[in-house]
């Protein structure tokens, strides 16, 4: 997050502390892995995470308002909000 400034530190410090470290284990680690992708889709993460059940995640994600946005009318393509995919991409290079 340092690489962030003013306004956005306080946001991004609400999303890790208020959001993502409330999730459980297997979410965030869902997240973490997924936030290279611009766009998602069940396939793509089920390869980056090298897990079944990317669509049930995905369905679930979107459920809990964890910032995940469906592109489509059919719910194949999804995308995170950028601010929530900036945090997500700086704690995977940590």
């Amino acid at each position: 997050m340092q690489t962030f400034s003013g306004k956005h530190q306080h946001v991004l410090a609400y999303l890790s502390e208020e959001v993502l470290a409330r999730q459980p284990v297997e979410v965030q680690q869902f997240l973490l892995a997924t936030s290279i992708l611009d766009r998602l889709s069940a396939p793509l993460c089920e390869a980056v995470t090298n897990q079944q059940g990317a669509q049930v995640m995905l369905e679930r994600l979107v459920r809990a308002n964890l910032f995940l946005t469906s592109l489509d009318h059919e719910d194949h393509w999804y995308r995170y909000h950028p601010l929530f995919a900036d945090l997500l991409r700086d704690r995977l290079e940590r």
